[in-house]
Parts: C-alpha cells; sequence; structure tokens
C-alpha cells in the first residue's frame, strides 16, 4: 500500500485552495440568486467588492502553491 508523505506546508496549501474555491462557489451562487431575486444591485456590489480581494488571494495562492511544489521536490 502506498502512503502520503506530503508536508505541512503542501496540506496547507491544499486547504487554503479548497476553502479559496468553496468561496468563489458561494459568491456566484449569491451573486446568481440577487439576480434570479431581481436585485441586481447587490450582484454588482458584490463583484465589484470581491474582484480585486479574489485576485490577489488568487496571486497568494498560486505563490503557495508554487512554494509547496518546489519543497516536495527538493524533499524527495
Amino acid at each position: 500500500m502506498f502512503s502520503r508523505h506530503s508536508s505541512q506546508l503542501f496540506d496547507f496549501t491544499v486547504k487554503v485552495l479548497k476553502y479559496f474555491v468553496l468561496t468563489i462557489f458561494g459568491v456566484m451562487l449569491t451573486c446568481l440568486f440577487s439576480i434570479v431575486v431581481g436585485k441586481s444591485s447587490i450582484a454588482y456590489q458584490l463583484i465589484q467588492t470581491f474582484t480585486p480581494w479574489f485576485g490577489n488571494l488568487g496571486a497568494l495562492i498560486f505563490c503557495l502553491i508554487a512554494i509547496a511544489v518546489v519543497v516536495e521536490s527538493l524533499r524527495h
């Protein structure tokens, strides 16, 4: 049987990526629901508010993934 030997940094990065994707999915559902209900102004405000945050967090998570891959490569 094969055992999993990943570093704590890699586990942390995967967990952060999971919650980031879940958050994006939740905001998308909220925007879709507000448009269906007829409150498209709420969706517009959400998109205006979270777009810079998601961009910056996405770049940070990409850097974490790159660092975790390099650390795992050097470890083995």
